[in-house]
């Protein structure tokens, strides 16, 4: 193998140049040399191995190109491309790097995830542990987005695009790849899930020898993929976080809160309760096996009432009269409603189904990673406003939300409210959403007032 010495100089780097690096990485292991032995039926260039087909295709991805086009860039400069990525037979041809690689398909997916593991190894690659000992790996669903593709397997994913949703995973606090699998952009995440999960153990265990966590998202919580982890090793450890599905979340957190023991105050209105149940869970039709649920609720309350006192009171005044008071003073209000908000905008439009519809305060809030969505009303509550803004988050999350938010707060500010009426109308609703009371106050209390000083009083200690 070439000898790559790293020297300091006045030489222009130009942005191929770290192909070098790939080249001398991808030396590390056999994966090329398996490949080269590998025959297809499609002998476009026969002269060229097939390890020669991969390195090329991977050294366009490391310089950002995925177009099978983009090799006759390689061309202008070959001898530069041959020996950083040191190729043996020369640099295919556009056509023949995608009919190869169509040939090639899935039949060197294991030879590949081998070859992974030992370019790993020999680099001296060690996953680094999280505090509490384990190397976790993590598992994760990417949809690209193909629009105006018709390759095969593009499909409508869950982010609304059309595309393929790989699924990776993910070894130690770096995040090196342990394991990758090309899916239709519809496929189910837990779909040929179970199958990828059994590859990635085998290949974790080789990429490292101490204890592993599995994390895994909601749409990961299945009963196969928990008796795959608890069946395989006894040293494994996995973390799966719940899909409530058809469940009462809410009665489960008041349950789960009224025998938790560890509960903090971390600021006024926020409570936060840790820890940690068991439940059954069926195996088979008459054996059982029992998981350890770890539960973190955070449970915050909405000032009640709102008082604004900064707006300039009529009392004539229309919810439109308010909004508008609210809007010309927005740095008041954020400080009124908490700190991590960002605003939007007023009569934010969104557009659902064709139909129009304007929500009255929109923010973000940086801290709960959420949309905050705010209807006012000048009036007493009424049943039917807690639907109109149920309605609204749900389009937020719909059309605004990304996959890596936390659903849409709702908060509907009346001019009073029976909190009976308020309690029944948000039963039932699944969306995180609250109903308070607002006041305008037109002065400061009498109480108040005297124990603040006076501006003769400021203006002369300014003097001083």
């Amino acid at each position: 193998m070439r000898k790559i010495e790293i020297v300091a100089s006045d030489e222009r780097l130009i942005t191929p140049s770290g192909l070098s690096l790939v080249g001398q990485v991808l030396g590390k292991s056999d994966m090329i040399r398996k490949a080269n032995r590998m025959r297809t039926e499609k002998r476009s260039q026969p002269q060229i191995g097939t390890g020669d087909i991969l390195l090329t295709m991977i050294g366009l991805l490391a310089l950002g190109k995925s177009d099978f086009e983009n090799v006759n860039e390689f061309h202008t400069d070959e001898e530069f491309y041959t020996l950083s990525l040191g190729l043996r037979s020369g640099i295919p041809s556009e056509s023949s790097l995608r009919n190869r690689l169509d040939d090639i398909g899935t039949s060197m997916n294991t030879q590949i995830l081998e070859g992974n593991i030992s370019m790993f190894r020999e680099c001296g690659f060690k996953p680094t542990a999280l505090n509490c000992g384990c190397v976790p790996v993590d598992f994760d669903v990417s949809p690209f987005d193909n629009s105006g593709s018709h390759k095969k397997g593009v499909s409508r994913t869950y982010k609304n695009v059309d595309g393929y949703a790989p699924i990776f995973a993910y070894i130690g606090t770096e995040g090196y790849l342990c394991n990758a699998e090309l899916r239709e952009g519809s496929q189910h995440c837990q779909s040929g899930t179970p199958e990828f999960l059994v590859e990635t153990i085998s290949a974790a265990k080789q990429m490292t020898d101490k204890q592993l966590l599995f994390r895994m998202d909601s749409g990961n919580d299945a009963l196969e993929n928990m008796l795959i982890l608890h069946w395989s090793d006894p040293q494994l450890k996995f973390l799966i976080k719940h899909n409530f599905r058809r469940e009462n979340r809410f009665e489960i957190a008041e349950k789960l809160k009224s025998v938790c023991q560890n509960i903090t105050h971390p600021r006024e209105g926020k409570t936060v309760y840790i820890g940690s149940t068991w439940r059954e869970v069926a195996a088979r039709k008459c054996d059982k096996i029992t998981i350890r649920m770890v539960y973190e609720i955070t449970e915050r309350t909405m000032k009640d009432p709102y008082v604004f006192d900064f707006i300039p009171f009529r009392e004539d005044m229309v919810e439109r009269d308010i909004e508008e008071a609210l809007v010309k003073d927005v740095t008041k209000l954020l400080l009124e409603l908490g700190t991590g908000f960002a605003f939007l905008g007023n009569q934010y439009h969104l557009n659902v189904g064709g139909d129009d519809f304007y929500i009255d305060l929109l923010f973000y809030n940086l801290n709960l990673r959420c949309y905050v969505v705010i209807e006012l009303k000048t009036g007493e509550f009424k049943p039917e406003y807690a639907g109109q803004l149920n309605f609204y988050l749900s389009a937020v999350d719909g059309i605004l939300k990304h996959d890596a938010g936390n659903p849409s707060i709702g908060l509907l500010l009346c001019k009073s409210k029976n909190n009976l009426v308020a309690e029944y109308a948000l039963k039932d609703m699944s969306k995180p959403m609250g109903v308070s009371e607002y006041t305008i106050t037109k002065r400061l209390p009498e109480e108040l007032e005297k124990q603040l000083p006076s501006v003769e009083d400021i203006e002369s200690r300014i003097k001083k």
